[in-house]
């Protein structure tokens, strides 16, 4: 009983530190690589290999070694892990190793959680292999269910708890010291059980001899990898699909790993949670539903419905491919093999979702790809087990109808790529598309969009308004009356976000507009495709990398002028990218700007209040904050929410974004401020005061 008892201690804070790593060190990292929904990808694609690594090791210790051996030589390696501890991250360190982003990011995970990760990793099927030999015709699979359910619950805590309260440093330092009782665990686990040196026989259970799947065969293997990969490759598509317009955030990726891995426990525990006919329904309706999501805009469909949409139709899906792997999982002997399969075809869909589809698609095409692949799958599989009776036939017709229909939903958006798009393009940062349109009015507008937002546009007919400013920067708005309210001499403004270029219209003879970029496309698009930067009169730069980095470390004004006016224009999603929010991110931006320069802030947002951060921001600071809601005129000029932050507002006291500012105050909002600091920042504040 005590054996028993210790070796599910261990199983269990295994999986729960195992998850809990996960958005830990992507939220460390997310503002090294500009906050874009793709570092949780890069993350996802190295969780997925390091746990194939860890289950390799468990297997290849099983194979080559008799049960004392593989004992010693796995306390032997659990100690060396020791020397690492503490974990440290840094998501501010230098690149240095490659140009690519996503590259990068496996490299730092594997040099700082890289050995305790895979440790953690083997310790499942390890100590399952132990509890098997020990336990001969228990079902040691239901013991896979007990660690789901400890890795749910770690990704659960995490936004909640965890992320909420506790500093991002001190997170890690507790982890630490979490991982040191994971390894004293491990080791009097191991202790107890290597002690029973028996091997495996072929007549060690009787229950298991001459069972049919005693011996995998090769297809079955690949069946394994198949089922995973499309498992681990939908979970990455639906969570781009979530942060891609939303925000990358820790909440947003532990919801789809959350019922990715709920779709285990029910699959794994019992048979009766999964089975042909259960799953039948569903998978008529949810592949499609995913898909109908994309195509519905924010008018037609709420945040909270396509969420749960995406969510659920995700589990759905997982339910069906995890409960064919349950259905087709091992005798217990070869369970290390089976979790090795398993966990490869989880890498493999990783790194489609992660690094082959970013430089093989110019679009977000994969989650059509995958949506079709599943349902097909799931009417190849399902059919053979429907029977000859009338509703077996009517489902049989409907599972065909929901492939045809993904068919169709995927062509259409394919199909958008018509002539009036003038470019389509995706790298790490996100997915680029500009489109020329004939307006209502009679203009040609050419507009840009970063996934399903407009991040600026131009008019290209009649040619005579091709430089007058519009959107969300037109004269009405706060960026434009900020603009505006400065001296009339030569002025030096800076940009966090390059977009269109839009702003560099606002440029005079003599002054100088420095525009910090992070996306090298972005540039590209700008540049080539819109010409707001050719033939504004001012001197432009266009300075590519995160704007905070450029910033700190002196590389955005080498002549060490400082500006008038710095605007926070980036955008990741629908969302600014949290850490350009922080108050170290505030402080480096008081830097560089003249004695009582202007901080404008765009906060337009369908989903966020960010009011409140501005205001703990501005009170840190010792600023005055005005927040200036412009309702756009109906034609070009969008409804926009700038806030203008100064040090003394007096000498702009006739300014029109005074006039027409409201000044933050804790009476005007509903929580009051919110300080955000670089260890110490979570969304759902901004969620729940919206």
């Amino acid at each position: 009983m005590i054996k028993r008892t210790v070796l599910i201690s261990t199983l269990f804070l295994s999986a729960f530190l195992l998850f809990l790593v996960q958005p830990m060190a992507a939220k460390v990292l997310l503002p090294r690589f500009g906050g874009t929904s793709a570092v949780w990808a890069a993350c996802l694609l190295f969780f997925q290999f390091f746990l194939l690594v860890g289950y390799v090791y468990a297997d290849r210790l099983g194979h080559w070694f008799d049960t004392q051996q593989k004992g010693w030589l796995h306390i032997a390696v659990l100690l060396l892990s020791l020397v690492l501890l503490p974990v440290a991250l840094d998501g501010y360190g230098k690149a240095g190793w490659t140009a690519d982003p996503a590259l990068q990011v496996l490299l730092m995970l594997t040099l700082s959680i890289g050995l305790p990760y895979l440790l953690l990793a083997s310790t499942g099927p390890l100590l399952q292999s132990f509890f098997a030999e020990a336990h001969l015709g228990v079902n040691v699979y239901r013991l896979y269910a007990i660690s789901n359910i400890a890795s749910l619950l770690a990704l659960v805590s995490y936004p909640f708890t965890v992320e909420r309260w506790l500093p991002v440093q001190r997170q890690l330092q507790i982890w630490s010291c979490a991982y040191g009782v994971f390894a004293i665990l491990s080791v009097a686990t191991v202790w107890l059980y290597a002690t029973q040196s028996s091997r495996w026989s072929p007549a060690s259970s009787s229950s298991e001899q001459g069972a049919k799947h005693d011996l995998p065969k090769t297809s079955d293997y690949w069946v394994w990898i198949g089922f995973a990969a499309l498992g681990t490759a939908l979970l990455v598509a639906v969570t781009l699909n979530i942060t891609l317009n939303i925000a990358s955030i820790p909440l947003f990726w532990i919801l789809p790993l959350a019922v990715y891995l709920f779709s285990f426990v029910v699959t794994f525990d019992s048979d009766r949670w999964y089975s042909h006919r259960l799953v039948m329904v569903p998978m008529v309706f949810f592949p499609a539903l995913i898909l109908l999501t994309q195509r519905a805009t924010t008018s037609e469909i709420s945040l909270p419905v396509s969420v749960t949409i995406n969510t659920v139709g995700l589990f759905v899906c997982c339910w069906f491919l995890h409960g064919e792997l349950s259905i087709r999982k091992p005798a217990s002997r070869y369970l290390t093999r089976f979790y090795m399969a398993v966990s490869l075809g989880g890498a493999l869909g990783g790194l489609f979702g992660s690094l082959i589809a970013p430089v093989t698609m110019t679009g977000f095409h994969e989650l059509e790809v995958l949506t079709l692949t599943v349902a097909a799958t799931a009417f190849w599989v399902l059919r053979k087990h429907l029977g000859k009776r009338l509703d077996a036939y009517l489902i049989s017709t409907a599972l065909l109808l929901s492939v045809v229909l993904c068919a169709a939903l995927g062509v259409a958006k394919w199909g958008r790529n018509d002539a009036s798009t003038r470019a389509s393009m995706r790298n790490f940062y996100g997915v680029l598309s500009v489109i020329d349109a004939q307006e209502s009015n009679g203009r040609l507008t050419r507009r840009l969009f970063n996934g399903a937002i407009e991040h600026g546009s131009q008019v290209l007919e009649p040619v005579t308004d091709a430089q007058s400013p519009g959107d969300y920067y037109g004269s009405t708005s706060g960026i434009g009356m900020a603009i505006e309210s400065l001296p009339s001499s030569p002025r030096r403004v800076g940009v966090i976000g390059l977009g269109a270029g839009v702003l560099a219209a606002y440029g005079r003879g003599g002054d100088h507009f420095t525009f910090y970029e992070i996306n090298p496309q972005s540039i590209q698009v700008a540049q080539t495709l819109f010409s707001y930067l050719e033939k504004t009169k001012s001197k432009v730069d266009v300075v590519e990398g995160d704007a905070r980095l450029v910033l700190t470390q002196g590389k955005a004004n080498p002549d060490q002028a400082k500006l008038q006016l710095l605007a926070v224009d980036a955008f990741s999603g629908d969302a600014i990218p949290m850490h350009l929010l922080t108050l170290e991110a505030f402080q480096v931006y008081r830097s560089q700007l003249v004695e009582n320069g202007i901080l404008a802030v765009h906060i337009s947002n369908k989903y966020l209040n960010l009011r409140p951060v501005l205001l703990g921001a501005a009170n840190a600071l010792g600023w005055e904050g005005f927040h200036v809601h412009s309702p756009g005129d109906g034609d070009r000029q969008r409804g926009s929410d700038w806030v203008i932050m100064v040090k003394d507002p007096a000498p702009y006291r006739n300014s029109p974004w005074m006039s027409n500012g409201h000044r933050l105050s804790a009476g005007r909002l509903p929580h009051g401020p919110i300080v955000w600091t670089d260890g110490n920042n979570n969304l759902l504040d901004a969620l729940a005061g919206q």
